[in-house]
């Protein structure tokens, strides 16, 4: 859980925010969120020579929920709600779509991939 917690602050006090000084889009600042929420644990992977954790598990879904977290996040934003709701509106919907996957056992399918082309 401790880990999330870094994925939730980077998706959105890094990322969607670092997208709203920038003055994109509000769909923009979401993307930005996610992407550096995820590429974060692609990066910390690679340095420390593991498996890719978002390429090769589907018992964790991390792109979902920081997806899901900036949304509402930047939403919150859009209808003018103080910093602190917005925060935990991201942080709220992230942790809970997060637990109600682990809890449910609910995954994203892996690509099947064809390796008659290697």
């Amino acid at each position: 859980m401790n880990n999330y917690i870094y994925i939730i602050y980077y998706t959105l006090l890094q990322g969607a925010q670092n997208g709203i000084r920038a003055g994109v889009h509000p769909m923009i600042c979401i993307l930005c969120g996610m992407f550096t929420g995820t590429f974060g644990g692609v990066i910390r992977d690679i340095l420390c020579k593991r498996d890719v954790r978002i390429l090769h598990s589907n018992a964790e879904i991390y792109a979902s929920t920081t997806l899901l977290g900036a949304g509402c996040y930047i939403g919150a934003r859009s209808l003018g709600f103080s910093p602190l709701v917005r925060v935990l509106s991201g942080v709220i919907s992230a942790v809970s779509l997060r637990t109600y996957a682990a809890l449910y056992d609910i995954e994203l399918p892996l690509a099947q991939w064809n390796h008659k082309y290697r």
